[in-house]
C-alpha cells in the first residue's frame, strides 16, 4: 500500500470489542540484518452490521484456455535480443 491509499477491512470471527494488529510481513533479503514486523494499526471489532455489497447471481462466463484434458505442458520458443537497457523477446 503506498501513502494515500485506502485500505477496507471486512472483519469476521471476532466479537465485538476485540482488537487486532495490522502488521507488515518479514521479507527476506537476503542480508545479516534479519528483518521485523511493523506494526501499522490496531483494528477495533465494531458492531456487526448487514453487507451492503451486490453480487449479481449470474457472473461472467470465463471460457476456458485450454481442453480438459490438455497435458500442462506447451513448448514454446522465443528470441532475447538485449542492447543496453531495452530487450526485445521475439515468438
Amino acid at each position: 500500500m503506498t501513502p494515500g491509499e485506502r485500505l477496507d477491512i471486512i472483519v469476521s470471527g471476532f466479537t465485538e470489542g476485540e482488537t487486532f494488529a495490522i502488521e507488515s510481513l518479514p521479507y527476506n533479503r537476503r542480508t545479516s540484518i534479519k528483518p521485523k514486523p511493523d506494526k501499522y494499526a490496531t483494528v477495533k471489532v465494531g458492531a456487526l452490521k448487514p453487507s451492503a455489497a451486490f453480487i449479481p447471481e449470474d457472473l461472467r462466463k470465463i471460457e476456458a484456455l485450454a481442453p480438459k484434458n490438455a497435458s500442462g505442458r506447451e513448448k514454446q520458443s522465443f528470441l532475447l535480443v538485449q542492447a543496453g537497457n531495452t530487450a526485445l523477446i521475439f515468438w
